[in-house]
């Protein structure tokens, strides 16, 4: 044993599983930490393409909105309960630069899935290629079904018409 401990190749072993065990574990931490991913009037429309046969339930929000904060939490729960059955959830912050800074905690607290987006560029624009009779209030919701929009809602949503939107994406 005694021999065993003084090997070189033994030593080598060690140093080279805590070397990866560590930058391993550094790696994780990189990959997992959450950004804010700009969207603007140029390419809404391409995320949103990028579920071309399924729907995406599309909520536009503020950190500084109390009703937005309010409803959120249950636009996760239904988007893990109706995520198996092709409905995704898509959450755009209108937050501005100043305030973006709790765009993420916030997320985070009530454990939205990412990727998170936001805003970014010439908001009448961005407003007007997702619904040209849509004031800009907060919050707002879309239904896409396929890539055609469906169904818009300007305001508040309560949590058993949330539900009800989820279930209406099913087929």
């Amino acid at each position: 044993m005694n021999g065993l401990i003084q090997s070189p190749l033994w030593l080598m072993t060690i140093v080279l599983v805590l070397g990866a065990s560590h930058s391993c574990s550094s790696h994780k931490v990189e990959m997992s930490k959450p950004v804010l991913e700009a969207v603007d009037s140029s390419n809404i429309s391409a995320k949103l393409s990028k579920f071309s046969n399924q729907q995406v339930v599309l909520n536009i929000w503020s950190a500084w909105c109390a009703p937005c904060k309010k409803e959120l939490p249950q636009f996760v729960e239904s988007a893990r309960k109706f995520k198996a059955r092709g409905v995704h959830l898509m959450l755009v912050s209108m937050d501005t630069e100043d305030s973006q800074k709790n765009i993420i905690p916030f997320l985070k607290s009530i454990r939205a899935t990412g990727p998170y987006y936001v805003q970014t560029g010439n908001v009448a624009e961005f407003i007007d290629v997702l619904h040209t009779s849509w004031s800009g209030t907060l919050p707002a919701t879309f239904l896409f079904e396929s890539g055609k929009l469906v169904r818009f809602v300007e305001g508040p949503l309560e949590d058993n018409e949330i539900e009800a939107l989820f279930q209406s994406a099913v087929k």
